[in-house]
């Protein structure tokens, strides 16, 4: 369906649908508006003077997730569409057929990943390149593994932190193999319900399973004539900064360290002229194809490669050669006080982690006192409310109405 061929009635979803997406991918910033959309019941295409026109029942159903779920706002535009309005998990995008997991996995975001599989969102579900989220996890880590010295160059200009990337992605690759394997996100989150991923995604899972044990205490309590038991909470010894905390500041200060080594070196360029120059490169036609290549300066000469070099006219092929080596040896010096400035960076926070006190995990709820003569309807009460959290949401509701099938179909999402 094309804009040329769409009714003014289907405009006008399509238009709703769209800001719905936009507002979604704005985060907390864009959850209020979003609100309001949704209450809408009418609306027109946005021309002056236009007129309204019915919304379908239900149209926000149909609201696209990728929005929201490429900016990782799994704590508020994310569970607002998918927990309070029903929206679907499994609606593709136009051009590649991605659903909002694959592209929670594209952005490597792999909180979504695992709130869109624990409310029931396919592992299993291919785009139309047949790929499912397992090999693509796979796929992607190979390419930020496999990354080219460019490309290595290009993430720390921008101050992209890319093993910290490639971490997240070993983690994420982990979970959907195991997911894989499993069969299931079920089979797996249960076989690990405190995984930081699951307690996060599946709070009712953590929960369950800590009424169980409770359960089970008291079972052996009771089979070996225990009136009542209580577990005393021990003493908390004073702790430092906990290792989150210690890991954040790491990835902090190894940014200050990469801007620090690029302003050093920075600092410490001569004219260009005069590396040129010191380089057995003082000739005008090396100044002259540089100028060409819009560079006056080291730090933009940094900024080509050898294909800009390559397409210079006026020089032979032995000078475009030295003139890119030229090139390339400014920005090994770049990326030589980078990975120095990253290592003293990563050393430090190693220490500083490894002299941090593993926190104590101490559970302020076990110091309950239980008289095991208590029925054991009032035990399950005591137990629920001590470890209760939110019920696991219900799978949406597929869409049945066709206009809204159709809108969507046609968005460029």
């Amino acid at each position: 369906m094309t804009t040329n061929t769409l009714t003014y009635d289907e405009r006008v979803l399509r238009r709703q649908l769209e800001n719905a997406d936009w507002l979604g991918s704005r985060g907390l910033d864009g959850l209020d508006k979003l609100r309001a959309l949704v209450k809408l019941t009418e609306a027109n295409d946005g021309g002056m003077g236009h007129p309204l026109v019915a919304l379908p029942r239900g149209w926000y159903r149909a609201i696209p997730l990728h929005g929201a779920v490429m900016n990782n706002h799994v704590a508020t535009t994310l569970p607002f569409l998918v927990e309070d309005l029903g929206v679907g998990l499994e609606s593709p995008e136009k051009k590649a057929g991605n659903r909002p997991a694959h592209t929670a996995v594209i952005w490597g975001h792999n909180d979504v990943v695992a709130y869109l599989l624990a409310r029931g969102a396919r592992h299993d579900a291919e785009n139309l390149e047949g790929m499912t989220l397992a090999p693509m996890a796979r796929r992607r880590q190979a390419l930020l593994v496999g990354g080219t010295q460019a490309e290595r160059a290009y993430y720390a200009r921008n101050g992209v932190p890319l093993d910290y990337l490639v971490d997240e992605g070993a983690r994420l690759v982990r979970m959907l193999d195991g997911v894989e394997n499993a069969g299931s996100w079920d089979a797996w989150a249960s076989g690990g319900v405190a995984r930081p991923l699951v307690a996060k995604a599946a709070p009712w899972l953590l929960a369950a399973q800590r009424r169980l044990d409770l359960f089970l205490v008291r079972a052996c309590a009771v089979a070996m004539g225990v009136k009542s038991f209580e577990a005393k909470e021990q003493k908390k010894k004073k702790k430092g900064p906990s290792k989150a905390t210690l890991k954040k500041r790491a990835a902090e200060e190894e940014k200050a360290a990469i801007a620090a080594a690029e302003a050093a070196v920075a600092a410490s360029d001569p004219p260009l002229q005069a590396a040129l120059d010191a380089a057995g490169l003082g000739e005008e036609q090396f100044s002259r194809a540089l100028r060409w290549l819009g560079a006056t300066t080291i730090a933009e000469a940094r900024d080509l490669d050898r294909g800009d070099v390559g397409r210079v006219d006026g020089l032979e092929s032995k000078e475009r050669r030295s003139l890119w080596l030229f090139v390339a040896d400014r920005l090994k010096q770049l990326t030589d006080a980078r990975d120095a400035a990253v290592a003293a960076a990563r050393e430090k926070a190693a220490r500083a982690l490894a002299a941090a006190e593993p926190p104590k995990l101490l559970d302020n709820k076990a110091g309950i006192m239980f008289r095991l003569e208590c029925p054991v309807g009032c035990f399950a009460l005591v137990a629920k409310f001590a470890y209760n959290a939110r019920p696991r949401p219900p799978p949406p509701r597929p869409i049945t109405d066709e206009r809204l099938l159709a809108a969507v179909a046609g968005m460029k999402i």
